[in-house]
């Protein structure tokens, strides 16, 4: 597989579920080979499902199927002496052993950190866990109920300030695994960061992944509001801007329609035949629209969306330039024309299970393509195959060389440096998605050089999501300034032919170029990636849009509410007994910052393929299909069962009790997950019901997964009269999951986050000393940080102009002159 991205990368990986093994499975399809290690009884996915016809059987799980793709499987006993023997023969030739044990677990085996790297210096090992390594919750347990509510992706689920009484209800977890998979892509970028520098240094780290802080990373502008206006999140917020964001009921189903911004607005307008109602003063004025919220709106629309199909409105108002997208069911996506023309879904064929479409990969890579030339393994199906005893036949990387015999260009002090010191990113992206993923860069090392205007200034730097805080100075703005730490910011005028020759020159001395334009952007400025390629040979362009570089909808617009509508995601959201819903607040970004990881991720891969072979590529992100790619267990129940897959609120397919439960205070709820008969017979001690663990209802799992509503209501009982957090502390003891669902506030002030230096203090020229989250993972040798508050509007120029590009200042000064460097 010499022309795969990670070709040359040895994995071992110990863990189960989601997390741990999409982590592994990115890097797989992406060419390393994965060993994948199980207990002799399996990965727990193997019996969760879904399965074909609902018969559960191990190797037919469609979770266990999507997450192990391309990799060998062998069965291994840690417990035991040749266990253990046998994990460390393989570990001599492994490049990174990924695993999701508990903390202590791996010391207590003999075969933590310190033990494996005295037999193998060069090894990084990466621990994903509930809570990390360190801090008062290293302990607790957790199931993806408890870290979707203890991260604060759910506090705020669903989100309907329209609904008086929507507070009366429990927040509800995300549709899907979706957390589990976003934690999963975290702690790959973090892998693949260390993996690049040590194809330099040959010097292995360590890499602590805190689930908790991965997903708490995806809301770091709200998290950075919080903390500037102390403003308390709810689901019944009023006080949050709707942008007329909203799911609206058609003749066929449901529509999202946002209009952000006037030609969205008047573009709606058009199409409905300028109504009279459109002539209201509160809706003619963007600043006005953005105040209103859907109860005064609704009526407004309801009679037109009721005579027309989604694909009418859909196609209608996107052609006229208007973000909105069809709320999708699971199984309606594969067979839209746009994933048709882009062939996203592939069929795989498996031993046991038989062919199957699949979700393909995160991006299209254009030298090094996913590809899935194995299926899941059987359990145990390499244990003949792979003894350890052999090397693997991977060629290595000689410490400090390329393999086109180039060093990189930092040069001395490689040992001390950060994985991506020496990377040069010119960073065309704007708003939240693009921003954020090269920010995860910039906390690397990388040199991310935001190429700004003041012409065209980033919505992020003038526009606030929030109602309660003033418009702000454009180098003031939360949202701006929370996603792009450790950047320089240059000012370009890209409407002029100086300007795209300018930009030319900064390209020349880059190693990647990034952009989120939309669709065909990057081809009229003539920075196509074969006009880069001429530019740079080398250069890696990655362009991430909503629709992908090609297909028939490549130009329509959108933001990030579009993209979990049309993957199903919003479908699988919210109550049973409701509509679909919306992640959080049309506001949040939420869904962004998962395709800025996408990001991060794929531009890592890109790296390592290059440094190793000297080859740059173009890799093209659909936003779309990074949404279907983190519900990809949902997709295979699809074509397993022909089936859509219910919203469920917090419930669970298997696991009983699972649910959120109401406690003592105001929107105060704790979520409790219990999966095994032991947990269950703890906590019916804890709550001193012992008889309910002889109670027929309860006596096994099934017989609680038929009787959840009981359960339901008689936890809620107990529950009411404790706080969250002593219901936590409680159920923790005895070893049950447990957590609360917090909001910002609480997360702001959490004594485990605050202990394991979850938030920073940041001076900023302008804004002063405010506190931001720190990065999300934790390198024992290069550790994530931020060094530079992030940049004001072309607070860079004469660096990168003068001294970077070498241009006399003769030049630069003609330059501010014309306004090209503007």
């Amino acid at each position: 597989m010499a022309d795969k991205a990670l070709s040359g990368t040895r994995i071992l990986e110990y863990a189960q579920f989601v997390s741990g093994p999409y982590c592994t499975k990115l890097m797989a399809d992406l060419g390393a080979e994965v060993i994948k290690i199980e207990p002799p009884e399996g990965d727990i996915a193997r019996k969760r499902g879904p399965f074909p016809g609902d018969i559960p059987h191990p190797e037919r799980s469609g979770l266990f199927l999507y997450n192990n793709t391309n990799k060998s499987g062998i069965t291994l006993d840690l417990g035991s002496v040749e266990g253990k023997e046998r994990f460390k023969k393989l570990i001599t030739d492994t490049d990174i052993f990924i695993e999701d044990t508990p903390p202590g677990t791996m010391k207590s085996l003999g075969l933590d950190f310190d033990t494996l790297k005295e037999i193998n210096p060069r090894l990084i090992m990466t621990s994903i866990t509930p809570f990390g390594q360190t801090g008062p919750y290293k302990n607790y347990k957790a199931y993806y109920l408890n870290l979707s509510h203890g991260s604060g992706l759910s506090y705020s689920c669903p989100f309907q300030p329209l609904d008086p009484h929507i507070l009366e209800r429990e927040p509800v977890r995300e549709g899907g695994l979706i957390a589990e998979y976003d934690c999963g892509i975290s702690a790959a970028i973090a892998t693949l960061s260390a993996l690049y520098l040590c194809q330099y240094t040959g010097a292995g780290q360590y890499i602590d992944v805190s689930k908790q802080e991965a997903l708490l990373h995806l809301l770091r502008p709200e998290m950075a509001m919080y903390f500037v206006s102390g403003h308390r999140d709810h689901r019944a917020d009023r006080d949050m801007p709707s942008s007329w964001a909203g799911v609206h009921l058609c003749k066929d189903g449901y529509m999202l329609i946002f209009f952000i911004d006037d030609k969205a607005w008047h573009s709606f307008v058009d199409l409905t035949g300028n109504p009279e109602w459109a002539n209201d003063e509160n809706l003619g004025i963007a600043e006005k629209r953005r105040e209103l919220h859907s109860e005064g709106v609704h009526p407004l629309i309801r009679p037109w969306t009721a005579e027309h199909t989604r694909e009418e409105i859909f196609h209608g108002l996107q052609k006229h330039g208007c973000p909105a997208a069809i709320l999708y069911k699971v199984g309606e996506v594969p067979y839209t024309e746009h994933m048709k023309a882009r062939d996203f879904f592939v069929a795989i064929d498996h031993p046991e299970s038989g062919k199957l479409s699949y979700p393909s990969g995160l991006a299209k890579f254009s030298k090094t393509p996913t590809a899935f030339q194995r299926p899941a393994p059987l359990l145990g199906q390499h244990n003949e195959d792979i003894r350890g005893d052999e090397p693997s036949g991977i060629p290595q990387l000689s410490p400090q060389v390329k393999s086109d015999g180039v060093r990189p260009r930092t040069g001395n002090g490689l040992l001390n440096r950060k994985p991506l010191e020496g990377v040069r990113i010119a960073d065309l992206c704007w708003v939240w998605a693009g921003p954020s993923g090269t920010e995860l860069l910039a906390y690397l090392g990388a040199e991310v050089i935001r190429v700004e205007s003041q012409s065209h200034i980033c919505l992020t730097r003038w526009i606030t999501p929030w109602l309660w805080l003033p418009t702000p100075d454009i180098n003031q703005c939360l949202a701006y300034n929370s996603l792009n730490f450790n950047k320089k910011s240059i000012t370009i005028n890209l409407t002029q032919p100086k300007g795209i020759e300018l930009l030319k020159r900064l390209i020349a001395v880059s190693d990647v170029v990034t952009d989120n334009y939309s669709g065909g952007t990057m081809e009229r400025f003539g920075l196509a990636y074969p006009d880069l390629k001429k530019i740079k040979p080398d250069i890696i362009a990655l362009s991430m849009s909503g629709w992908g570089a090609y297909g028939p909808e490549r130009d329509y617009r959108a933001y990030d509410p579009v993209f979990p509508a049309l993957s199903g995601l919003n479908d699988l959201t919210g109550y049973p007994d409701s509509q679909p819903c919306a992640l959080l607040s049309a506001n949040s970004g939420r869904f962004d910052l998962t395709n800025g990881t996408a990001l991060a991720f794929c531009v890592m891969a890109a790296l390592i393929h290059r440094a190793r072979t000297g080859e740059g590529q173009f890799i093209d992100i659909s936003q779309w299909e990074v949404a279907n790619c983190v519900i990809g267990d949902a997709f295979m129940d699809y074509f397993m069962n022909q089936r859509n897959p219910n919203r469920m609120g917090n419930r669970d397919n298997f696991v009983a009790p699972h649910n959120c439960y109401r406690c003592k205070g105001d929107d105060k709820w704790v979520s409790i997950a219990i999966a095994t008969d032991e947990e269950w017979q703890a906590f019916c001690l804890t709550v001193g019901k012992p008889e309910w663990i002889s109670d027929p209802r309860f006596a096994d799992a099934t017989s609680r997964w038929k009787n959840q509503e009981e359960i339901d209501n008689l936890i809620s009982q107990w529950t009411i009269d404790h706080t969250h957090y002593e219901v936590t502390g409680l159920l923790q003891r005895a070893g049950v999951a447990a957590f609360p669902s917090m909001s910002r506030e609480e997360l702001a002030h959490d004594p485990h986050l605050i202990e394991r230096g979850a938030f920073v203090e940041v001076e900023h020229p302008e804004a002063g000393r405010q506190t931001f989250l720190a990065p999300p993972w934790k390198l024992s040798a290069t550790p994530a940080e931020i060094t530079k508050h992030s940049p004001l509007l072309g607070e860079d120029n004469e660096y990168v102009f003068c001294e970077l590009l070498d241009m006399p200042i003769e030049e630069f000064a003609t330059l501010v002159g014309e306004g090209i460097i503007y």
